[in-house]
């Protein structure tokens, strides 16, 4: 039953980010705001403020249908060539700030913020 009900609630999601038809990521003819497997959740966009902008409407579809962002398994990753974080970098879900990641690992595959896979190679 919870399958089903998870699908049920995430259906509308993608349609409800999707604010214009310039958001999240285009990849030749797809365009990606969501990855969605099992209950883990991957938002994608171009600039920081666009993925605020993403966790602002998910926290609020949340609320709509009763569900919980866990803040504290939360993160992001902003890709840069080096360098850390940059103070407007920052995002906030339900006014805590998220955590930033160098690397994390999705179904398998590590990503570094700088767009390297040899972590991915040792994993």
């Amino acid at each position: 039953m919870s399958p089903l009900l998870f699908a049920m609630f995430v259906e509308y999601m993608e349609l409800y980010l999707q604010t214009d038809v310039d958001c999240g990521l285009p990849t030749d003819d797809i365009i990606s705001i969501l990855l969605l497997f099992a209950d883990d959740m991957v938002i994608t966009g171009k600039t920081p403020t666009e993925i605020q902008n993403y966790l602002d409407y998910l926290f609020t579809y949340c609320n709509h249908w009763g569900l919980h962002v866990i803040t504290a398994k939360t993160k992001i990753m902003v890709f840069h060539k080096r360098g850390g974080l940059l103070p407007c970098e920052r995002c906030y879900c339900n006014s805590q700030i998220i955590e930033a990641v160098m690397d994390s690992n999705y179904l398998g595959v590590v990503f570094n913020y700088t767009g390297s896979f040899n972590l991915n190679q040792e994993y």
